[in-house]
């Protein structure tokens, strides 16, 4: 039996899970065969399973060996890992980038404008510092000062 989310951890949004790892392979194999007549013969063939772990694959009752084969077999991949992950997330990955995209740029922005207040902060304390300098300190102090400030650090 899998193990369900309550809810979606990408987006914007929480949505509630439709599938199962298990029944997310199943469904996977059963839309990509879709047009085939011998989809258990298929899966076979593309994935190098034996008939009985192609079975239970498209039945979604398989085990996480057969899933791992079917993922790391040149025919699987990112193309089968992505498509099931959308399934068991319930969060098609395209809308996932895009979210990821638009808050990328929304903190992107954010930084603008914080460099931009910086930017004038900045200026602003350089005029007041030409203005009014600040007050001479160490070398620069003259030597009456330096035996003044000597005798208040003993």
């Amino acid at each position: 039996m899998d193990a369900k989310m309550e809810s979606c951890p990408f987006g914007t949004e929480n949505q509630p899970l439709q599938y199962g790892l298990r029944e997310a392979f199943a469904e996977v194999m059963r839309h990509r065969y879709r047009n085939e007549v011998n989809v258990q013969g298929m899966v076979v063939r593309d994935f190098g399973l034996s008939v009985d772990a192609a079975k239970g694959l498209i039945q979604g009752r398989t085990s996480i060996r057969t899933m791992e084969e079917v993922l790391q077999h040149k025919n699987g991949g990112w193309k089968i890992g992505l498509a099931v992950l959308s399934r068991v997330i319930n969060h098609r990955i395209a809308d996932y980038f895009a979210s990821e995209k638009q808050r990328l740029n929304h903190e992107a922005e954010q930084r603008r404008r914080k460099a931009a207040l910086l930017e004038e902060a900045e200026s602003f304390l350089h005029a007041a510092d030409l203005e009014h300098p600040a007050p001479r300190r160490g070398s620069d102090l003259d030597p009456g000062a330096r035996a003044g400030m000597a005798l208040c650090a003993s």
